[in-house]
């Protein structure tokens, strides 16, 4: 397979939306607008991403852009495509490892989480998540046929802020579409604690994604992504991405606006 062993830059083919898409973005648009969502606040990449994750389907579509805007706007995001790129917010990104593409082209998305969010930085974490989240969907492949999936909870510390579940609430509504989920480093009894929150967790509901989580050890992780695209910190190749700031601002620069 040709991105077998890709790199992240080899890998990128810019989004081409079709004529079935670009139909329902118009009318998830004209619902969200009946709906009394401003139609200048209706950011065209976000909501394009959304309508695609939904199969295309306009209700479920505007059910989860409005739940995501609403959610993000807490933190001070007023459009999800206002000004994407954000400087200030960049060090937020240490919650993400740099990757490259899996066995099928697709983004690795892997969170490391090894530094808890304080407080006073919830607001640039989101944001830092909002730049992540559209950067890696930025590609064809990505876009249309989702990404995989992998939360290394080895990484994270056991100290708690107290602003945990403010912020996991905030991320489980992004409209993700995850292929496959991996579960990497979690014991028995993390297990069994994280097993009780996808039964209630809104992100997990649908019975598929259920399906797609895989408890996994590192080794089995790997086995199951290149090294040229995982993190270097697990000894991959991190995608060639050598500067995850400089990735992200360019990714988000070649996401293809829906032209409506």
């Amino acid at each position: 397979m040709a991105g077998l062993e890709a790199t992240a830059a080899s890998a990128f083919q810019p989004i081409v939306y079709s004529a079935e898409e670009l139909d329902s973005i118009r009318a998830t648009k004209a619902e969200l607008v009946k709906r009394g969502v401003p139609e200048d606040s209706i950011g065209l990449k976000g909501l394009a991403l959304t309508v695609v994750n939904s199969k295309c389907r306009v209700d479920e579509a505007a059910d989860k852009y409005v739940k995501w805007t609403t959610s993000v706007a807490k933190f001070g995001v007023a459009s999800i495509d206002d000004a994407l790129w954000k400087e200030d917010c960049a060090h937020m990104l240490r919650s993400y490892a740099p990757c490259g593409v899996d066995r099928e082209g697709r983004s690795i998305f892997w969170i490391k989480g090894d530094t808890p969010v304080q407080i006073d930085e919830e607001s640039a974490s989101v944001k830092a998540g909002l730049m992540y989240f559209m950067a890696i969907h930025a590609d064809n492949v990505s876009f249309h046929e989702g990404i995989s999936f992998v939360i290394d909870v080895a990484q994270q510390p056991s100290a708690k802020v107290g602003n945990e579940q403010k912020m996991q609430n905030t991320w489980q509504a992004f409209p993700l579409r995850p292929q496959r989920i991996f579960i990497s480093g979690a014991g028995q009894i993390k297990r069994l604690f994280i097993n009780t929150i996808l039964k209630v967790a809104s992100f997990f509901t649908k019975q598929k994604i259920l399906d797609r989580i895989r408890f996994a050890t590192l080794d089995e992780v790997l086995a199951e992504v290149p090294l040229s695209g995982a993190p270097v910190y697990v000894g991959g190749k991190g995608g060639g991405v050598v500067d995850m700031g400089a990735w992200v601002k360019t990714r988000l620069e070649q996401f293809t606006v829906p032209e409506l």
